[in-house]
C-alpha cells in the first residue's frame, strides 16, 4: 500500500506544469489539453481518475476529471474572456479530488482565441457553465454520464 501512495506521489510531482501565453487584446479563450490518467479504471472502485486542478493567473480554479482513463485525451477547459497581455495556466494533479492509484500526465496544451467577428466567439461567449453537484464531489458517479 505505501508503494502505491509513493508512487502517486512521483507522478503527480512529475505532471505538474505551467503553461504561458501571450494575448495581443482581449479574447474569449479555450485551453485544450491533451492528458492521461495511467492507472485508472472506471470498472474498479477506487481506481476511477484523477482530477486535474486548472489555474489561471493563480486565481480561476477549474477541475477536469480525466474521463477517458489511461488512454490520451484532449479536454477542452473554457477559460472565458481574458485580458490582453501574459497569462499562466498551471495544471496539477488534485490529490484531494483524485482516485488514489490515478496518476496524471500533460502531454500538450494548446490554446484556442475567440474574438468578436470569428464564426465561433458568440457559441464560446456563451457556453453554459457546468459545476458539479456537492454530493457528489470526490465519488465519481456523474462523470460517465
Amino acid at each position: 500500500m505505501r508503494r502505491t501512495k509513493l508512487l502517486c506521489l512521483a507522478v503527480a510531482g512529475l505532471a505538474a506544469q505551467t503553461h504561458t501565453f501571450r494575448l495581443g487584446e482581449p479574447a474569449e479563450v479555450v485551453a485544450e489539453l491533451e492528458m492521461s490518467s495511467p492507472g485508472s479504471d472506471w470498472s474498479e472502485a477506487g481506481r476511477e481518475a484523477a482530477t486535474a486542478l486548472v489555474t489561471l493567473d493563480g486565481a480561476a480554479r477549474q477541475h477536469v476529471v480525466l474521463s477517458a482513463g489511461a488512454e490520451r485525451h484532449v479536454y477542452a477547459v473554457f477559460l472565458g474572456q481574458v485580458a490582453a497581455g501574459e497569462h499562466r495556466l498551471h495544471i496539477e494533479r488534485d490529490a484531494a479530488h483524485s482516485a488514489p492509484p490515478s496518476g496524471l500526465e500533460v502531454a500538450a496544451v494548446r490554446f484556442r482565441e475567440y474574438r468578436p467577428g470569428d464564426p465561433l466567439y458568440t457559441v464560446v461567449a456563451n457556453a453554459p457553465v457546468l459545476h458539479a453537484r456537492p454530493d457528489v464531489i470526490g465519488r465519481f458517479s456523474d462523470v460517465p454520464l
